[in-house]
């Protein structure tokens, strides 16, 4: 059996380990080859480092502008365990995930990869040539100022659990 990084996906066209499944797909078998199943629940993460208070946002593909890192979660993936995987997918940053700011359901397929990632201020965002700004400009702001962040618990948010009642959390 290969080893594989705690981090690699297994591809579910092939079977190989990857750190980058988007990129593999897209090298190795093209977008169209795979049967996308989707859950219909997607997760933006708001990221900020620690040591200097700055947040992640990640370039999209084709100049579209920067956005928050996130993305749909896999067929029984959880979603702590699906934002933590598309932040590493998309800027390779660890992250640990604190709580939850909003939910929301989305039915969309995402980009195929990202193109880059950069660190900032919250009060640089604004000059972001942003995709789209409404997430980034309400909840960057709102973390940077020390907004409430609720548990990503379904005990403590029990909404969750009546919205996605048959996704884990």
């Amino acid at each position: 059996m290969a080893q594989h990084d705690k981090h690699d996906v297994q591809c579910p066209a092939c079977r190989r380990w990857t750190s980058r499944l988007t990129r593999h797909i897209n090298l190795y078998h093209g977008v169209s080859q795979l049967v996308d199943e989707r859950t219909g629940v997607f997760a933006l993460a708001v990221v900020r480092r620690p040591e200097d208070g700055k947040f992640l946002m990640v370039q999209e593909r084709y100049g579209e502008g920067y956005w928050l890192p996130g993305g749909g979660a896999d067929p029984g993936e959880s979603l702590r365990e699906a934002v933590v995987r598309e932040v590493w997918e998309e800027a390779g940053a660890d992250i640990r995930v604190t709580g939850i700011l909003t939910v929301e359901s989305l039915h969309r397929v995402p980009d195929v990869e990202s193109v880059g990632a950069c660190w900032v201020r919250a009060e640089e965002v604004e000059s972001l040539p942003l995709r789209n700004p409404s997430e980034p400009l309400t909840w960057i702001p709102w973390v940077a100022s020390g907004g409430k962040v609720l548990p990503l618990d379904p005990e403590a948010f029990p909404v969750l659990a009546q919205v996605f009642p048959d996704f884990p959390l």
